[in-house]
């Protein structure tokens, strides 16, 4: 009867789940939680220290400072990160502790030190407004802490590969509180396999991970939303958005590509953070909306209708500012910044629908934007729909039309991809 076994039940080459890989997740799941729970608290002391938020919302404590704190908060962060930039040039914090290359062309190889200095680095600028996403130093962290159980335990390089990743996986999930989400990146998007056995381990390690963190982070959905109902307009609103959802992916990957081919060297490496950010302060002493993570912005077309000309001016800032930041070299995450441009887009789109179809729901056509941009930006459909659903608490009226458009984006994305970029197939952020 071995011959029909299910596809999905194969393991990938190289990878065996012993016992003693299974301890080795409850361990790292256990250590994620804990590291991933410490930097969000990180995260809330930089946010309080620069801008007096304590409770409420991260962009109303930003709205009520003056425009020179702001300014002068971005202009502080680019002297931070300079700083930084020296620091990881001396032992023991000195080497590559890129994420990605660790898991795609490492071997899961991550050194410890210049990983957790990453790590701490990209929590503390996220909180000081600069616009990259949270979830890259839970994700770093969580991987810092496998990539050395994994060689004292001498595993397989597919072994430590997959460890890695998954760990990776549930700093995504205590981050967000999306554990189910950041198990299927994990599996979907680092390690480009849905095996049975791979997603089982992914989730054990990423829920471990999520309850513990809840020690020292609550638990709470990150956005919220009003009650749904399907309709179908919505439907075709899914149609016709997915297509221009899949170009806007496609030029936001590009994007990222060329940021970080930047890399500066040299005395740029010092100067590129404090001009980048500082003139990000200059801009937000007029849209206060773009600093962070862009999470405000999201919950912003969820529960608001904002002016088209406001829309569009915070879609074409936040894709900017974003891509600057990464061009300095500055560590940080992709996700929420990704998510905020697919709702700011959905948002726009929905209420220049909303003008020819009376009646439109203008939040659920920002939570198809925002899974539909995941999608295809990451190239993980079913991890995109995932998140969305647990960071929101939704799941029948959002699954047929963000569905919908994640087909029309992905299948948009990577037609144009082949047509006209070199390799002839669309990367994913996580792999830029």
């Amino acid at each position: 009867m071995s011959d029909l076994n299910q596809p999905n039940q194969r393991l990938p080459d190289g990878v065996f789940l012993s016992p003693k890989i299974w301890a080795m997740g409850v361990g790292v799941g256990i250590g994620t939680g804990i590291v991933g729970g410490l930097l969000m608290r990180l995260l809330h002391l930089a946010q309080h220290v620069a801008f007096a938020y304590h409770r409420g919302t991260f962009l109303g404590a930003v709205a009520m400072v003056s425009m020179h704190r702001r300014l002068v908060s971005l202009a502080l962060a680019g002297v931070f990160a300079a700083a930084v930039a020296w620091l990881r040039t001396v032992r023991p914090f000195a080497g590559n502790a890129g994420l990605n290359e660790a898991i795609l062309k490492n071997k899961g190889k991550l050194p410890f030190f210049p990983a957790m200095l990453q790590a701490t680095e990209s929590m503390i600028l996220v909180g000081m407004g600069v616009s990259v996403g949270r979830e890259g130093a839970v994700k770093q962290a969580g991987a810092a802490l496998a990539s050395p159980v994994a060689g004292f335990f001498k595993l397989g390089e597919a072994e430590r590969r997959m460890l890695v990743a998954v760990a990776a996986g549930a700093g995504m999930g205590v981050a967000y509180n999306v554990p189910l989400g950041g198990a299927l990146l994990a599996a979907e998007v680092f390690l480009g396999t849905l095996s049975l056995p791979v997603v089982v381990l992914a989730i054990v390690v990423s829920s471990i991970a999520t309850g513990t963190s809840w020690l020292l982070i609550p638990m709470e959905i990150t956005y919220t939303t009003p009650r749904f109902s399907l309709h179908a307009r919505d439907v075709v609103f899914a149609l016709l958005a997915g297509p221009l959802m899949g170009l806007l992916a496609l030029m936001w990957v590009k994007a990222i590509g060329w940021a970080k081919g930047q890399k500066p060297t040299g005395w740029k490496r010092y100067a590129a953070p404090i001009a980048v950010f500082t003139a990000l302060g200059v801009t937000a002493m007029r849209f206060p909306d773009l600093l962070g993570n862009g999470k405000g912005l999201v919950q912003m077309g969820l529960t608001s209708s904002p002016a088209l000309h406001l829309l569009a001016t915070l879609l074409v800032l936040k894709f900017i500012a974003t891509a600057m930041c990464l061009a300095t070299g500055t560590p940080g995450g992709l996700f929420t910044p990704t998510m905020s441009l697919g709702a700011l887009a959905g948002c726009l789109m929905g209420r220049i629908y909303a003008m020819g179809v009376p009646g439109s729901d203008i939040g659920i056509y920002t939570l198809i934007g925002s899974a539909a941009m995941l999608a295809a930006s990451a190239q993980g459909p079913v991890s995109a729909m995932v998140m969305v659903m647990e960071l929101t608490g939704h799941t029948v009226p959002l699954i047929t039309p963000a569905l919908l458009a994640i087909a029309g984006a992905m299948l948009t994305a990577n037609w144009f991809a082949k047509q006209f970029t070199e390799t002839g197939k669309l990367s994913s952020i996580y792999s830029e």
